[in-house]
């Protein structure tokens, strides 16, 4: 119970805004980062969740409810789709976050047991399950490779779906996106495109 926002302007005697973390990013990226000179960006994260923040001309665009940018409850599936945590059925969250990936990977690992994907989902001395997801891609493992490309198609769609709504000059991608993109970002731009 305590007022993050108030302590701060105590503490540095100066304006502060407590937001979001992908819309901060995003903010950062519009007036640091690769963003400076770009009339609309939008800046897409994901680890937990996916979420995106939205800059038109210099401005963080939140919509009327403050809640625009949840990329990740796009719904992808609405009929056989996952329960997502927001209520909905086939949000992209249940298809492509890291939460969802390493979900299925474990279930396929189970049914999978001499599989690769089963030896690597086991490998302790990866710290990050999703990791070892990667690392059974790379290694070849067919189960993580349909998983990967399927997540990444999904992604393809809502950011296909992200452009025709918005047309960003510049679209960023950061968290599980960056930190994987050589596996995750062809595929999903060629749905994308």
């Amino acid at each position: 119970d305590v007022s993050i926002h108030a302590w701060l302007v105590e503490q540095l005697a100066m304006p502060v805004v407590v937001d979001n973390n992908v819309r901060c990013m995003a903010l950062g990226e519009a007036f640091f980062g690769v963003g400076r000179g770009v009339n609309s960006l939008a800046f897409i994260y994901a680890r937990y969740g996916i979420g995106a923040g939205i800059v038109v001309n210099g401005r963080l665009y939140r919509g009327s409810g403050l809640g625009a940018g949840e990329i990740g409850h796009t719904i992808i599936l609405p009929h056989n789709g996952a329960l997502c945590r927001c209520g909905q059925r086939g949000c992209l969250e249940t298809l492509a976050a890291e939460p969802s990936l390493i979900r299925q990977a474990e279930q396929l690992a189970l049914e999978h047991p001499g599989s690769i994907l089963a030896s690597c989902m086991a490998d302790g001395s990866v710290p990050r399950p999703i990791k070892r997801l990667f690392n059974a891609y790379r290694q070849g493992d067919p189960h993580a490779r349909q998983l990967i490309d399927t997540g990444s198609e999904y992604l393809g769609i809502a950011l296909a779906n992200l452009v025709n709504l918005f047309t960003p000059e510049l679209i960023l991608m950061g968290g599980l996106f960056e930190e994987e993109n050589a596996i995750i970002l062809p595929t999903a731009r060629a749905v994308m495109e």
